[in-house]
């Protein structure tokens, strides 16, 4: 059956994003992290062998593996930490891959947007500036072996697909046109009937003398 990127686009949103972590890092764990920065952002990105999907679902489950490594385990909880297969198994990393995928060709099919090598690029370096712990990044790009290619193919690309994806469907007239044009509308009519009551308030204000009494208006 032929992919529907429309079909798509109807079942990703609303979704909930990542609450970024405020934690600051300890110095020479931050610096660590800035030198694995370095090695990925210095390195070239090869593209001529197409990246496989054994590849790319063998390093979405290297990070996922990090990740749960470092979720903390509530201390009230009596039962030992379950593995991270327990709690999210191998397939549901490869729905999500897939998915990633998907996205990638309805930002195609749909809005004609390519991910050419140098945006990806651009995404690498903005994740390595703006990471607010980069202590846990730099064990994300352990686990990637600081291989430039794995880090672009699965954790620059995916986050720049679905925040272009995301851009372009809520900026798409097509999906959101009527809506748009009827939030327009009301927002219009209700500045004109707030400044219609203001001038009704301005025009009958009443004036008041010095005991408290209203001033009676000139004819």
């Amino acid at each position: 059956m032929r992919f529907d990127p429309t079909y798509l686009l109807g079942r990703l949103w609303p979704l909930t994003a990542p609450t970024p972590s405020t934690a600051r890092p300890a110095m020479h764990l931050a610096k660590a992290a800035l030198i694995a920065m370095l090695v990925v952002s210095a390195a070239p990105l090869a593209a001529d062998e197409p990246f496989r999907a054994e590849q790319r679902l063998a390093c979405h489950i290297a990070l996922e593996d990090v990740r749960w490594q470092a979720r903390i385990w509530p201390v009230d909880n009596p039962k030992p930490k379950p593995a991270r297969r327990a709690i999210l198994s191998d397939e549901v990393i490869q729905a999500r891959v897939e998915r990633s995928l998907q996205m990638e060709l309805a930002l195609r099919e749909l809005y004609g947007v390519r991910i050419e090598a140098e945006a990806v690029q651009a995404e690498i370096n903005r994740i390595l500036r703006a990471s607010r712990a980069p202590a846990a990044l730099a064990d994300l790009l352990v686990a990637l072996d600081h291989d430039p290619r794995r880090v672009a193919e699965c954790l620059a690309r995916p986050l720049l697909v679905e925040r272009r994806l995301r851009n372009a469907y809520a900026r798409d007239q097509r999906w959101h046109g009527a809506l748009l044009d009827s939030i327009q509308a009301e927002i219009v009519s209700d500045r004109r009937l707030r400044e219609t009551d203001t001038h009704f308030v301005l025009d009958h204000e009443q004036v008041i003398d010095e005991a408290g009494q209203p001033v009676p208006e000139r004819a």
